[in-house]
């Protein structure tokens, strides 16, 4: 699960520059559909413009769906370092089959880390789910406690 264009640049802006970083927090996950079930894919990372994804991939804010609001808790000292979601990522269940309006039977596979700018959300990691899953009306999605983990080699 690599970082995005836009985070690696922010990354290396932060740490070597020494600039202040642009992101607007909290970070908010975000899911994507894929087209069938099996390995989750990844949403595109789009190096031009910073936004991952695309809008009619993500799961349509229709069926009661919307970004979710992340705390991570504090990066290891391992090799890779790592850092994970301390919150559990309950989203609101849906009041309808879960797609998008380019994929309306899909299946969530991907998703994408956003700032919380209000008007032009930056990417800043994406990634896939192990195994990509169908939501259906009345089906509820939630990530675990530690199971969103982001490392660094």
């Amino acid at each position: 699960m690599p970082l995005a264009h836009l985070g690696s640049q922010e990354m290396l802006a932060t740490i070597i520059d020494n600039q202040a970083k642009t992101f607007t927090y909290p970070l908010e996950l975000a899911l994507f559909v894929q087209a069938a079930g099996g390995a989750g894919v990844a949403p595109d990372d789009n190096p031009t413009s910073g936004t991952e994804g695309t809008d009619t991939n993500e799961v349509n804010p229709g069926s009661a769906y919307a970004r979710f609001a992340l705390i991570m808790g504090t990066a290891t000292a391992a090799s890779p370092s790592a850092i994970s979601n301390t919150n559990t990522l309950a989203y609101t269940q849906a009041t309808a089959q879960w797609g998008s309006t380019t994929n309306p039977t899909g299946f969530i596979g991907g998703w994408v880390i956003y700032d919380a700018h209000v008007t032009t959300p930056k990417g800043v990691w994406v990634g896939a789910f192990n195994t990509a899953k169908q939501v259906l009306n009345l089906d509820t999605v939630s990530v675990a406690i530690g199971d969103l983990t982001l490392q660094l080699d």
